[in-house]
Formats: structure tokens, sequence, C-alpha cells
């Protein structure tokens, strides 16, 4: 099926056209596609006469009809005319030619011719490339509305993702804590099965007691010995093999406060600051 460019537009768009509060009276009126250059026929009862509306304020309407046949006035946007039937007059008039200029610069030329019976009373002219044009504008709003909605939708997807990559990352993160303290107690554990505490020190004898070592303690590898203070200076480790002592390396921790030889010692003798102190191996 195929459609004119006057079918679509008064189809319901070409009220585009209108400006604010017309919209309404342009579903009441029948609607006048018109362009300048070009003549309109529209008809006029006696009885009712013919309100013609235009889309801006009149500035001039020009008619070469007698007043003695026809009334013509205007005010506004608005151009009313009526003929008038008094016998001869009225059948040499039945047809009148007319100019309307409206204050924004357009021209329309009509024909109007009187009529005996009509349901029209009412025009509503529009300018038919003022409604194209609004038309474009209207299918290009349209189009950006559509295109607004669905960055909308898209923003909101993503808003949503990044909502459940985040609650997802927090539970991963949970789990990795839990897992990560759930494996440290383990290691703590395992260690706690394999150090031995089985320690004894000191003071040698005719040195008097002392409180620099807290603790003692190896885990089948490496021994440990912690102090309960720093500033005094680095100890001096030894260890007896046969009948001979040798120097005993080792590394400091000054965070934790824990000194540590490498390898298993059944007796030690450290030397810190004026304190000489004898640590003994029992298990």
């Amino acid at each position: 099926m195929k459609y004119s460019i006057v079918t679509v537009l008064t189809g319901g768009l070409i009220a585009l056209a209108a400006v604010p509060g017309q919209a309404q009276e342009a579903a009441q009126c029948k609607t006048l596609l018109v362009q300048q250059g070009e003549r309109h026929e529209i008809v006029s009862h006696g009885s009712v006469g013919t309100r013609i509306r235009f889309p801006a304020n009149i500035e001039t309407a020009i008619s070469s009809l007698p007043d003695t046949a026809w009334n013509f006035e205007n005010k506004g946007p608005n151009l009313w005319l009526r003929p008038k039937f008094d016998g001869d007059l009225a059948k040499e008039t039945s047809q009148i030619g007319a100019t309307v200029v409206l204050e924004t610069g357009e021209e329309y030329d009509f024909i109007i011719n009187t009529t005996p019976d009509t349901d029209i009373s009412c025009y509503f002219v529009v300018d038919e490339q003022t409604a194209l044009a609004n038309l474009r504008l209207e299918k290009e709003r349209r189009e950006v509305a559509s295109l607004r909605y669905g960055l909308n939708e898209r923003m909101r997807e993503l808003d949503e993702r990044e909502a459940y990559m985040q609650d997802e990352y927090a539970i991963s993160l949970a789990e990795a804590k839990r897992q990560i303290e759930s494996q440290a107690n383990d290691a703590i554990e395992a260690f706690k099965y394999q150090v031995n505490t089985a320690y004894t020190w000191n003071p040698v004898e005719g040195q008097p007691s002392h409180t620099k070592i807290s603790s003692v303690y190896d885990d089948g590898t490496f021994t440990y010995i912690r102090v309960s203070g720093i500033g005094f200076g680095l100890p001096i480790i030894t260890a007896r093999s046969g009948e001979k002592d040798y120097t005993v390396q080792y590394r400091f921790n000054d965070l934790t406060g824990v000194f540590q030889l490498n390898g298993l010692f059944d007796r030690l003798h450290v030397k810190i600051d004026e304190s000489a102190i004898e640590i003994g191996r029992n298990g």
C-alpha cells in the first residue's frame, strides 16, 4: 500500500508544526498543508463561516472582494470569513482570491468558494516544509531517545555486573583469607609439633643471674635463641666439638629479637655483654 506525503503528515504527525497549545485544535479542524507559491482552495458556508488559523500572527490579509459580499477579518493568527447570500451579488462573488502574509514573512494564496452545505468550518494551516523539518527533528529526537535508553540500559547492566563482580571479589577475598589463615594455623600447629623447647640455660658458674635470654628452641634444623632486649651488642656464641670450641654463625632478626643458628647443638656458650650463659639441649 502506498501513501502520499499528505497522508503521512496528516495522519497525526502534522501536529508537530503547531505551536504549544494547538495540538488539540489541530485534531478538531481540518489540516491544510500549504507551500508558498501554491494556491489552495477552501470552502465557506454563509450561515457558519470559516476560521483559518495560521502558525504565526497575520500581518496582512488581502482580498479584492466587496464588503457587501463577504465578511473578512483577521486578528492574531486567525482569519475569519463568511459569504453573504444576497442574490445576484452572492453568485457573482461565489469564488474569491485571498493572500495572507504572516509576521514571520511567509505568504500564502487561497481560493475561497461558497458552499450551501459543508461540515468544515475550521482550517488549521501548516507549512509543509516546517512540518517536514519537524518530522525529521522528531525522528532524530526519537532516535536520540532510543540511543539514550540503550546507553542507560547498558550502564545499568554494567553497574549490575560491577556490583556482582565486587560481591564475587569480596567472597573470593574472604575465602582466600580463610584459606590463608587455615594454612597459617596448620603451619603453626606443624611447627609446634616439630619444635623442641626442651632447653635449659643458666649463667656460667660464678656469673650473676641474668634476664637477657627469654627462650631457646629448635625446629629440627635450626636453633633459635630469643633475647629479652637489644642494645648490648652482638653476642659471641660457641659450641664444643670434641675437646675444641668453635664459633657458631647466626642471623639476628631485630624485629623479633631472635638469633637463628644453623644446626642443632647439645651445648652452647653464649656471651652477651658481660654475661656468660650455658645452654643445654635436653631433647
